[in-house]
């Protein structure tokens, strides 16, 4: 796998330098001259020559029509670093926290033709980073494995440094079954009981989403609270960047919000039906941020983790320029 290195950024990218250099045109072969007699070899000469250029003119004007499309350029598999806080309020002993979510997403983008992108984000990893130190919250596989990919869209009109990379407003509900994704509220259930699987539950209910036999998607918590919790999850988030160079992507995040209903849990202690979690973008729109980065074809979840150190260090997950996919260096710990 090969990729290019990208400075780290806050709210919005750091556009590096791009210089397009242009080939020089190629020019056809002049027809061979002939020794068949003076008006011969003119006659022949011409005919020929007038063939041939425009034959060639006219297949490369085709061509060039047929390949006018703005968004052929970020067609392929690209790795990407989400990067969103939020409050959460109503925690048992902690009672408020700001939670720092890092979802890195393998992503497969296509065009239409006309520069109208569909990208299919499948999550790879989610690394929560908990303000508190000494506590921790791990996303199992099975939370990540349950998760269907997050269709976005994206309009180009070229694919120059600077160019807008402007997403629509989209939504997912985790653990949930519900009609109106948008605007339907997040179900309660306190027992903590099995659930169904959403293929199998009714509209407006929790789901088995994860598989585990728990309603809800199941996270685990360990600190001054050590349990499993069951919760159900809704997130949406608009894209508002630019292009950096052929190979990366990146910008701000400005229109976005998390919601999640804890649902149940194994301890007592960690159930917390009364937790809420409110945005903290007005007062620190610097870590909203996404970066994007080119993969090679066939590249897999491990190809985008190789680019950032979080393995190594999770509840830190430290910003370094030897990954690209790394969080900024300027993540403030404390966004009340």
């Amino acid at each position: 796998m090969t990729t290019k290195k990208l400075p780290m950024i806050g709210i919005v990218a750091l556009l590096m330098t791009f210089a397009v250099s242009c080939g020089d045109d190629i020019q056809g072969a002049k027809p061979m001259d002939t020794t068949n007699g003076e008006g011969e070899g003119e006659g022949e000469g011409e005919g020929e020559g007038e063939g041939e250029g425009e034959g060639e003119g006219e297949g490369e004007g085709e061509g060039e029509g047929e390949g006018d499309d703005p968004g052929a350029a970020f067609v392929g598999t690209w790795g990407e670093l989400l990067n969103l806080p939020i409050k959460q309020t109503g925690i048992p002993l902690i009672k408020t926290q700001v939670a720092i979510g890092r979802t890195y997403f393998l992503n497969t983008i296509t065009s239409d033709g006309q520069g109208n992108l569909t990208i299919s984000q499948q999550a790879c990893k989610i690394i929560t980073k908990l303000q508190l130190p000494g506590n921790n919250l791990l996303v199992p596989n099975a939370f990540i494995d349950g998760l269907e990919p997050v269709v976005r869209h994206v309009t180009v009109t070229s694919n120059k440094p600077g160019t807008p990379f402007v997403s629509d407003d989209v939504y997912e509900v985790r653990g949930a079954k519900l009609k109106n994704p948008t605007s339907d509220p997040l179900p309660k259930n306190d027992s903590g009981g099995k659930a169904l699987p959403c293929d199998e539950a009714s509209f407006g209910s929790e789901c088995d989403q994860d598989n585990d036999g728990k309603p809800g998607m199941t996270n685990v918590l360990s600190g001054m609270l050590n349990c499993k919790i069951y919760v159900v999850q809704r997130w949406h988030a608009q894209y508002d960047g630019e292009v950096v160079d052929e190979d990366h992507i990146a910008g701000s995040v400005p229109k976005n919000f998390s919601e999640q209903r804890v649902l149940g849990s194994n301890d007592i202690l960690c159930h917390a039906p009364d937790a809420n979690t409110t945005a903290v973008n007005q007062k620190c729109p610097d870590i909203f941020y996404f970066k994007m980065v080119r993969l090679d074809k066939g590249a897999t979840c491990e190809d985008v983790m190789a680019l950032t150190n979080c393995d190594d260090k999770p509840n830190a997950c430290d910003g370094d320029d030897t990954y690209e996919l790394n969080p900024a260096l300027d993540d403030p710990d404390d966004c009340d």
